[in-house]
Parts: structure tokens; C-alpha cells; sequence
């Protein structure tokens, strides 16, 4: 009896180990093709976060300009959501969703570069439609310019601003234009860069958020500043 156990739990143990050799193996073959993936599809290190929010029932930036690969944050209230719509939709502060459009949860959420394709995108806040709230994304296609706004470090201040910002930059971007934007996504002020170093008057601006977009045509970098 005590043989006959012993072979029981002998047959038990090597069924046992033959299920835990095959879990490890394909636990391995899942852990080579994860990285053989990482290697062949590095991230984009050009790519950049875009965030967009609410006042009250409005979309700030109620316009943002990005690049082909970058990714489109809504940090908005719980009682906002975003869907893409068509331009006619857009036009007539209707909310039927786009179909393959991308769709923002109330309270906010992540749009991935797969949605933001190269073009215009239109969206709208689907209970406040009516009312307005409703914004554009323009995508453009990645050129050569994106990687000299890589690799060169843009800053604004000071921040908070009472009379002035200066936006400076490590290399030269002279005759890069620029474009002071409230809100509401309404411009105020417009202009060129000056080699390392621009001086915006801000003065006669009402105290608020503000966002400067740097770019020719298409907005390499977007900064956020608060007028006192």
C-alpha cells in the first residue's frame, strides 16, 4: 500500500512538471516576443502630449495644431465629453458621432495617433453642442522642421505674467511665427520670433490663461502661460 502511494504521487508529480515545463515555455516564447517587438518598433521620440480642457462649456484650446504621431490628451470635467464629428455636424452644433471617430469618455480621456490621422478633425462636447462647445484639430504630416524643434529646449517667462513674457530658445528660430491665443482658441496677438530671445507685451490682456503656438503653417509647440 505504501508502494502504491508513493507511485501515485510519483505519476502526480510528473504530470505536474510536465504542465509547469510547458506554462514556463510559452511564458518564455511571450517574454522573447514582446521585445523582439520593442526592438522592431522603437517609440517615436518626436512625438508629443497635447492636453485640452474646459472652461466651463467651453474646449481650451478650442483649436490645437499637432503632428502626425502625437497623442491628444481631454483633461476635462465629469459633466463634458468629446466626439469627433463630421464638418457639416461641426457646422450646425450637431452632435452625431463620426463613425470611426474618435469618442472621449465624460470626464475626460486619451485620443492615440492611430484616431489623429493627417487632416482636420472636428469635435464637440455631445450635450453642450448646442450651445457651442465644440473645437478642431489640425493634424499635420511630420517634415524634416520636427526635428529641429526636438532638439531644441523653447521656455516662457515669467510665468504667471503681469506685463511681458520673453519666449527663449537654446538655438536661433528667427523668423519662426507665433501666435498668442485665449481660451476660447481667439487670437490676441500674432508675430515672429527673434533669434534666441522674443519679448511679447501682455500688459492690456484681461487676467486669464493664455497659449502661445510656435510654427510656420503647422504648430511645432504649444506653451501655456497665465496672464495676472
Amino acid at each position: 500500500m505504501i508502494y502504491s502511494a508513493f507511485t501515485d504521487d510519483a505519476k502526480l508529480a510528473i504530470v505536474l512538471g510536465k504542465y509547469y515545463l510547458l506554462f514556463l515555455n510559452m511564458y518564455m516564447k511571450k517574454i522573447l516576443l514582446i521585445g523582439l517587438l520593442a526592438g522592431l518598433c522603437p517609440p517615436d521620440s518626436r512625438a508629443t502630449i497635447w492636453t485640452i480642457s474646459n472652461s466651463g462649456d467651453a474646449f481650451s484650446p478650442a483649436t490645437v495644431s499637432i503632428a502626425e504621431g502625437d497623442t491628444l490628451v481631454f483633461d476635462i470635467e465629469n459633466m463634458h465629453d468629446a466626439v469627433e464629428v463630421s464638418e457639416a455636424t461641426y457646422n450646425a452644433n450637431g452632435n452625431t458621432p463620426l463613425s470611426n471617430g474618435f469618442s472621449v469618455p465624460f470626464g475626460g480621456g486619451t485620443v492615440l495617433p492611430a484616431k489623429l490621422t493627417a487632416g482636420r478633425h472636428w469635435f464637440v462636447c455631445s450635450p453642450h453642442a448646442q450651445i457651442g462647445m465644440k473645437g478642431i484639430i489640425n493634424v499635420g504630416a511630420p517634415t524634416a522642421i520636427t526635428e529641429v524643434w526636438v532638439s531644441t529646449p523653447v521656455t516662457l517667462s515669467p510665468n504667471p505674467a503681469p506685463d511681458y513674457i520673453t519666449i527663449e530658445s537654446a538655438s536661433s528660430l528667427e523668423g519662426t511665427g507665433y501666435l498668442l491665443v485665449d481660451a476660447q482658441g481667439r487670437m490676441v496677438a500674432k508675430g515672429k520670433l527673434r533669434d534666441k530671445a522674443t519679448r511679447i507685451d501682455v500688459h492690456a490682456l484681461a487676467a486669464g490663461n493664455y497659449f502661445v503656438q510656435l510654427g510656420n503653417g503647422i504648430v511645432r509647440r504649444t506653451l501655456k502661460v497665465v496672464k495676472q
